[in-house]
């Protein structure tokens, strides 16, 4: 079956194409794991992300050691609110692509809002979990004002004495991080 290029338009019917595409691919080789991460992708561009956490699973069960598709799960799964799935996507992530900062990062915020759901307390472990992700982020990127407030944050939790430095450092790199501490 051929397929043929639409002429070039909006970004959202790229996207589109691009879907529908990636969904004859899977038709007719479902076993295709890169058919089913495309498709995934261009569904959560497209804004069906139900559809898309259905098709990211698919190409994770068949290569579980591409770090996309748990990233963008954990995305996902944290943009819907469902913090358990989404952290534990975060770290299958960070298993397979290492130390990326965005994945620690995206990890850490998750942990966060997962420990603010379960009341602040660090018991839980997620903010320590989130603390020692933003460290390593923050040794990996030590110029990033960001990271280093995130840090500093998330510290604040646990000990407000050991936030200063890193919202300090955060201050020192970028004055307009001021606004937000």
């Amino acid at each position: 079956q051929r397929i043929c290029f639409p002429p070039p338009g909006s970004a959202r019917e790229a996207h589109g194409f691009a879907e529908s595409v990636a969904a004859r691919i899977v038709a007719v080789a479902p076993g295709t794991a890169w058919a089913h991460r495309a498709r995934g992708l261009a569904l959560d561009t497209l804004e069906r992300p139900a559809e898309a956490v259905a098709a990211l699973a698919e190409a994770e069960r068949l290569d579980p050691r591409h770090p996309v598709v748990p990233f963008r799960l954990g995305v996902l799964h944290h943009r819907a609110g469902d913090l358990d799935r989404a952290v534990a996507a975060f770290r299958r992530s960070l298993a397979t692509a290492g130390d990326q900062p965005e994945v620690l990062r995206r990890a850490a915020r998750a942990a966060l809002a997962r420990a603010d759901r379960a009341g602040g307390g660090s018991g839980t472990g997620d903010v320590d979990d989130a603390v020692g992700w933003l460290e390593t982020a923050a040794r990996s990127s030590p110029g990033g004002a960001e990271v280093w407030h995130e840090l500093g944050s998330a510290l604040r939790r646990r000990d407000p004495a050991a936030a200063r430095r890193p919202l300090a450092t955060a201050v020192r790199l970028d004055p307009r991080v001021r606004a937000h501490h």
